[in-house]
Parts: structure tokens; sequence; C-alpha cells
């Protein structure tokens, strides 16, 4: 039985009022956790049982997979099927046989450093392991690679932000991002590594649980569970939501919490005693940086805006008290003195409360987490939360975009951002991409209606505009010479070959300067500018 079958089952027993409430207030959603505590349902005790768990290890199928790498001639096929067999592999004798047959392979390849890795993972290493490890890695280590900031000049109190921004607030707009400097297409606005990610289940075995980035050649598994990997000892060791999750991950996603899977990683990544402060809440006035938990703390929830209805309400405050068993099976609170199973304690119902809050927060500013495959394919691996990226405010004629690899964002601009104009991100899709009413619907679930320019004069998606540039009063350029510069856009829209980011920039401020807005081709090229910067920074 799922969340949700368990949520349709006690839906309106015993007392009808509080299910049928809409009130949305801590007192009520206190309320509201009490009331379904009491339910043994909401135990979750079956979903829960780790013992029955679908990810525990099994060393028969690992057996299996290491004999049948050691069958195949292929590197990479032979490489991933090893990773497999480490996957379902619990520590001993099997293991240490996989590792060591992973290492020679490494070592034949020249990844050194890798094998060192493998060689250290042996429990019962012999005097063959032991000579592998005195050889030296020729150039920087394959492992923990940390990658340089681009952000050459950085904001000195928004830490993850060009120093050519600034953040406002306004009553009705909440905290905004405006240009104190004209900002050039293709230039770097912000850089930062999520607080939080998680990926999407279909992706939870092929990309590093804590990092996000796609495994190739070398992963390692989790000691107790099959159902994660990490890209390094590093990556392993910071993951500590993963204690939390071990052996329940499988379940978590077939609970289908969505992006709501944040908030029990934030909450699992500090241990209990750290929620007991105030330290979380308390923000920086002189810095904000994404790091921080006071950070994500404090992102909006429309809590005193949304019209939550009844049901969503009783919905969020089960899931809240699912992740809070989540923490329970693992041990995460001290119970002593507990008089049943249901009750919560104080601390208990505090977390709760915590994690809804949370789950409010990732609900309205989580981003995807993409990855460029090729041929400008990029497609969504998860989600993640950028408390600063969260600070940009709507609009379906966005002027940035970002670059992923990972937890890791790069926000470049996609167009001319004057000194004074605000930075837009599109929580939609474009005004290009898809018509008011498409757009209207998600911004609507964000809790409210878009106001833009592109909104309020109904402009055309791309297939209904005119491939006709039309020429500002204000352009300089005479007729044969605005004819030039179409051709030029054209040509370089139409190529194949790969073009560079500074080439498409010179003609994007030339276009900026004589063809009115919006222009189909223009839109277009800035596009382009989008999936070179991919190109050139996702590897």
């Amino acid at each position: 039985m799922s969340v949700q079958d368990i949520f349709n089952e006690i839906s309106l027993t015993k007392d009808e009022s509080i299910w049928e409430s809409a009130e949305d207030s801590n007192a009520w959603n206190r309320k509201r956790i009490k009331f379904l505590s009491e339910y043994k349902e909401c135990m979750f005790e079956k979903i829960l049982n780790k013992e029955t768990s679908t990810a525990r290890k099994n060393v028969k199928l690992s057996g299996a997979l290491l004999m049948k790498a050691q069958k195949t001639q292929e590197t990479s096929a032979k490489l991933k099927l090893l990773s497999q067999a480490l996957m379902f592999c619990p520590p001993g004798e099997v293991m240490d046989q996989v590792l060591r047959v992973r290492a020679r392979i490494f070592y034949n390849i020249d990844k050194i450093s890798y094998c060192h890795e493998d060689i250290k993972s042996i429990k019962k290493r012999n005097e063959d392991d032991e000579k592998l490890l005195q050889y030296q890695a020729n150039g920087s280590s394959d492992t923990n690679k940390d990658q340089e900031s681009l952000l050459t000049e950085p904001n000195k109190k928004y830490k993850n932000f060009t120093s050519k921004i600034e953040v406002n607030s306004a009553r009705n707009k909440g905290r905004f991002v405006i240009a104190t400097e004209d900002i050039k297409p293709g230039e770097l606005i912000a850089e930062e590594n999520s607080i939080i990610g998680v990926a999407d289940a279909k992706f939870s075995r092929d990309h590093c649980d804590n990092c996000l980035i796609s495994l190739d050649d070398y992963c390692l598994p989790c000691s107790q569970c099959s159902s994660v990997a990490f890209c390094s000892k590093l990556c392993r060791d910071q993951a500590k939501h993963h204690s939390v999750e071990c052996l329940l991950l499988d379940q978590i996603y077939r609970a289908d919490t969505g992006a709501w899977h944040l908030a029990l990683r934030l909450v699992a990544s500090k241990p209990a005693q750290f929620w007991n402060t105030a330290e979380y809440k308390q923000e920086n006035q002189d810095s904000y940086a994404s790091s921080e938990m006071s950070s994500a703390f404090h992102l909006v929830t429309h809590d005193d805006t949304a019209d939550r209805e009844a049901p969503i309400l009783m919905k969020e405050c089960m899931t809240a008290l699912y992740f809070l068993r989540i923490l329970q099976a693992d041990g995460y609170f001290n119970n002593k003195g507990k008089k049943s199973q249901t009750e919560l304690s104080k601390e208990e119902l505090n977390i709760c409360m915590l994690l809804l809050h949370f789950m409010r927060v990732v609900f309205y500013n989580c981003h995807e987490v993409t990855e460029y495959i090729d041929q400008d394919v990029i497609r969504r691996i998860g989600v993640c939360l950028n408390p600063s990226l969260a600070l940009i405010n709507h609009s379906c004629d966005s002027n940035y975009a970002r670059v992923v690899k990972g937890r890791r964002s790069l926000a470049f601009a996609t167009r001319l951002i004057k000194k004074g104009e605000q930075i837009y991100d599109s929580y939609s899709p474009t005004f290009f991409l898809a018509p008011r009413a498409e757009r209207l619907e998600v911004t609507e679930s964000y809790n409210f209606n878009c106001g833009c320019e592109a909104c309020v004069e109904n402009w055309p998606t791309q297939e209904k505009m005119s491939d006709v540039c039309k020429q500002m009063c204000t352009s300089k350029l005479n007729d044969i010479e605005f004819a030039d510069l179409k051709d030029n856009l054209q040509e370089v829209l139409s190529t194949e070959e790969n073009i560079s980011v500074e080439t498409i920039v010179e003609l994007l401020l030339k276009c900026y300067d004589n063809i009115q807005h919006p222009d189909k081709l223009v839109l277009l090229l800035e596009t382009k500018l989008h999936s070179t910067l991919w190109k050139v920074h996702s590897t």
C-alpha cells in the first residue's frame, strides 16, 4: 500500500471537521499533524520496513555481474558491469575481488588515481595490490576535482552573484535582482552550488547521490544499500542525508513526493540538535550565501497569500509526517520516555513543522537539474534548491539562462541587460515557446498571475511570428546595411558549424541597436547563445 492509498483510505474518518478545514496556520497544521499521527496507518510500518527493502545487498547478483564482466571484452562495458556488481555487493571477499578486478582495469587505461582508490578500499590486500599502490599517477588526480570559480568579481554581500547586481525588495514583488551596470549577453551573472539536490528516480543509480553528476567509469557504492552510488569518497562523506534514506530511498520515490523530497534531505543533512537552536533562522545582514541554511529557510513560502484547499493541506501534513517517520526509522531522535509509538514528542512535532515549512520553500523555489547530452539535447535529471538564483523573479520574456552540471549552476545573461533593469527567470515556458493560457497555468501554481509585457500585450509564439525584422526608428543603418545585418543573422542561425560565444554576442549587440524587440530571429540567436554556452561549460 502506497502513501496515497493510505491517504485515500483514512480520508474523512474520525473528525471530519479537521479534514474539511481550509484554515492554514501553524496552529491548525500542528493540529492536523497530531491528528494524523494517531492513525496506526500513519506509522507507515510496512512501507518503511528496512528488512523487506528492495535495496538490500545481493551477493549472488553481485557475483553474477562480476562473472559477466570478466567475460566482456569492451572496457567501458566491463567497467559498467563491475560498478553494478559493487552496488549490490556487501563488504567482504566478493567486494574485494570486484575492486581488485576494477583496479587493474583502471591501471591498464592509465587512470591511476581510480586504481589507487579501489586498492585502498580492499579489506584484505595482497602483495600485488600493494605493488599497484606504488605506481604514481601522472598529472592531476582523477577523483575529487574541484572546479575553479568563474565568478571573477563576486558581489560583496550576495556571494554567489556578480558585483554588477543588487537585490531589492518591494511589497508586491518580494526580493528581486537588478543590474547596477550594463551586463552583456554571455556574461556570467551568478555561480551557485545548490544547498541540496535529488536525482529523479530513473537517474538515482547512474548519478552521484550527492553532487548529481553523471557516473561514468568510476563510482563508489553505499556499504549498506544498492540504491545509490557516489563519484568520490568526498561526496560519500558529504551526503549526510543518506544515512536516513538508506534502504528506504526506493520507497520514498514510490511515494511520489516530487520536489518535496528536498525538504527531507535538508532536514536530514543536519543532526536533530542543530534544529533545536535558532541559528538556522538568523539572517546575516551583511552576507547572503547559498550554503547557509538561513538563506534557504527565509525563501518565500506564500503562507499568508496562497489559497490552499483542505485536501491539499491534509496531504501536505501527511507527507511531512511520512518524512518524520523516515527520520524516526533511522533513530534520528532520542525517543526515551515516549508513551507510545504514534505519540509525537515536542521535538518531533517541531521537526515535522519544519519539514512542512521546507516543503513549501522547495515548491516555490526549486530549480530543475538538467544535463547536456549532445546535438542540443538537454534532459532533466533531478531538482535542487538554489537560494541565490531563487531571488530572481519571473517574466515570460526572461533575460538569463542556466548551464548546469550536477548541483552547480552557471547563470548567464542571454540578452543585453541595461543598468537599472531587472534580471528575469522564466518559471514557465517563455512566450516564444508557449501561448499565454499555457503559461498562466504554471504561474498560477506559483501563486501569481504574470503581468509581464509579453503577457499584457499577448506577444505571439515562435510559430506565429514573422521572419521579417522591423528596423528601430533609432537605427543608424541604411537600407543596404540593415539588409546585410539580416543576412548575417540568418547565416549564423542556419550554420551547423560551431560558432564562438564572442561571435554570437557581437551580432546580438548589433541587433539590439537596430532591430525592434521582440524579433523571431534575434530570439532564436539568443537561444543559440544559450546552447553554445552549454557546449562550452557543460564538460
